[in-house]
């Protein structure tokens, strides 16, 4: 525990060396100074508990040094020496705030002590307070935080999921790979920090981005494609990311993504449910792009059999 300094002033010299006899042995720092100036010189550069004052000093009193020390040395106690003829003075100051008890001329060394130690006391009380109320207001900065981030995974988990029921909707709602991918493709965009993301379907042969269809050769992805339907693995060319879009072992296309600020690592889950559901679009759309192909074959079969 950091020692704890008291500060005597009095103007008279013998006054300060029968104040420090009486509390050398209390274990505290002792200060002393002559003069208010001086004192206010000491609390400038020392941390004190308790500050003991003469009030009848020439040119800076004790009322104005306790005045000028309360703007220093706020937290310490302060408690002033005094004659009968002081009273008022040391009234003035106790109402004033500055003075939290005075001591009267002649003095005993036990009442110094003793009022020493209740002082120490007071600070002590008081700088656990404080020290209490700054660990309340950082624990309730925390919780505060945590409230905001508790609340700001509820709207982020809220929205996800309100997502997911957008584009199952959309499934439900028997919509083309086309509608489907101006549902999704904001999606991606918001996960990958871009603005270009696209989805190539195998089974077409066509790439989609949120606006509709998109050219191969705007796409630039058709040889990685390729790679990707025999590699079934992710492929990073310079600033684009091929992401295949998988049902078991059949490669159904891939999520071109482009110019990304976001690493594939940092996208989270979100991701992995978008890539689920989008899977099961392409699905619908190759059932969709083969039925007729399939009805028409099996047409056949039954005219032969005819």
């Amino acid at each position: 525990m950091m020692e704890r300094k008291v500060l005597i002033v009095d103007d008279e010299l013998s006054v300060l060396k029968a104040l420090e006899r009486a509390l050398r042995k209390e274990g505290y720092g002792l200060l002393t100074a002559e003069s208010g100036e001086h004192a206010l010189d000491l609390l400038s550069g020392y941390k004190v508990a308790v500050i003991l004052s003469d009030i009848n000093m020439p040119g800076m009193n004790g009322i104005e040094f306790l005045s000028r020390a309360q703007h220093l040395s706020p937290d310490s106690i302060k408690m002033v020496l005094s004659g009968y003829a002081d009273i008022d003075l040391v009234m003035d100051a106790i109402n004033h705030g500055h003075v939290w008890r005075y001591l009267t001329k002649p003095w005993q060394p036990e009442d110094v002590r003793v009022a020493i130690d209740n002082a120490m006391g007071l600070y002590d009380v008081r700088a656990e307070r404080e020290s209490l109320l700054t660990a309340l207001e950082i624990k309730n900065q925390q919780l505060v935080k945590w409230s905001n981030k508790l609340e700001d995974m509820v709207d982020r988990r809220t929205e996800h999921i309100q997502n997911e029921l957008m584009l199952m909707t959309c499934l439900m709602e028997g919509c083309d790979l086309e509608s489907f991918c101006g549902q999704v493709m904001p999606l991606y965009e918001e996960l990958f920090g871009t603005a270009d993301v696209s989805l190539f379907s195998a089974a077409e042969g066509t790439c989609y981005n949120r606006f509709g269809t998109v050219s191969m050769d705007v796409c630039q992805c058709a040889d990685m494609v390729a790679q990707v339907q025999q590699d079934k693995q992710l492929i990073v060319d310079n600033n684009q990311i091929l992401i295949p879009v998988l049902n078991n072992d059949l490669v159904l296309g891939a999520l071109c993504v482009r110019n990304n600020t976001v690493s594939l690592e940092d996208v989270g889950q979100d991701y992995e449910s978008y890539m689920a559901i989008t899977s099961i679009a392409m699905l619908h759309n190759v059932m969709k792009v083969n039925t007729p192909a399939m009805i028409s074959n099996i047409e056949k079969v039954l005219q032969e059999i005819e």
